[in-house]
């Protein structure tokens, strides 16, 4: 995904990675391996205006350690407004309490690996039936190709130039094509 953050914001998130709090440095001990099956996330991910603790690209998923500083009534619906907008370009916002990685990191990194393939998977699952429906309308398409040729032959043999309403008919009704590409 390109993050089309500007040179500033680049800048800004180098900088956040050698300055890590204590919890994502411990999240990203757990995150930041690369085993077979195991999703890869990078750290502080610069994307447009904002920066994410963590960020795994296939999953399209977006990891934010919050510590006291997202307590406040105004941060928390900052916090929602970001992330309402982020949804809107098809990233997952998953907010995590910096007190949950001191008290229970393996529930919380095994968490993320599992919501980031979840996400994955669910991405696959769409990817596939997208190519299903795709390859489903082109053999549909070449049905109705065949069958408008085959009217085309069988008309221009007769000596006529008009395609019989029926098959019109069936050439938009069944295989979409519209009644204007009919004339011979």
């Amino acid at each position: 995904m390109e993050s089309n953050a500007s040179l500033k914001i680049v800048k800004r998130a180098r900088a956040l990675r050698k300055a890590m709090t204590e919890p994502e440095i411990m999240l990203w001990s757990r995150l930041k391996g690369r085993g077979r099956g195991q999703p890869i996330f990078r750290r502080q991910f610069a994307y447009e205006s904002m920066i994410f603790d963590f960020y795994c690209p296939a999953a399209k998923l977006a990891v934010e350690i919050d510590g006291a500083t997202h307590w406040s009534e105004e941060k928390r619906a900052k916090d929602e407004a970001r992330g309402a907008w982020l949804t809107g370009r098809g990233i997952t916002v998953l907010r995590i309490g910096a007190g949950a990685v001191f008290h229970d990191l393996s529930v919380v990194s095994v968490g993320v690996i599992l919501r980031a393939l979840e996400l994955i998977a669910a991405r696959g699952l769409i990817a596939r039936a997208v190519d299903a429906e795709d390859q489903t309308f082109r053999r549909t398409l070449d049905r109705g190709l065949k069958l408008l040729e085959t009217e085309i032959l069988e008309v221009k043999g007769s000596g006529g130039r008009v395609i019989p309403g029926a098959t019109v008919f069936k050439l938009y009704d069944t295989f979409g094509f519209p009644a204007d590409l009919t004339r011979v």
